[in-house]
């Protein structure tokens, strides 16, 4: 197995078996040794301030962890 396959495996595994990120929407769309992406849609549900509709600060922790983690491993 190559390198490309293994972070393939890796980003199927955390998109497909990580129950809070699916609750968050995240998804891992790019994941190679050069690059790597993390990507989740809006949803009113993860506002932490609905006064100013401003993202949650824990929304924004959790999507830096799970892009931390695709670095972490090239």
């Amino acid at each position: 197995m190559n390198r490309e396959e293994i972070y393939q495996q890796l980003a199927n595994f955390w998109n497909s078996n990580m129950p809070f990120n699916q609750l968050l929407g995240l998804k891992i769309t790019r994941f190679s040794a050069q690059t790597s992406e993390v990507r989740f849609f809006w949803n009113d549900k993860l506002i932490g301030n609905p006064t100013q509709k401003i993202l949650h600060g824990g929304v924004t922790a959790s999507a830096l962890d799970l892009a931390r983690r695709c670095c972490s491993c090239c």
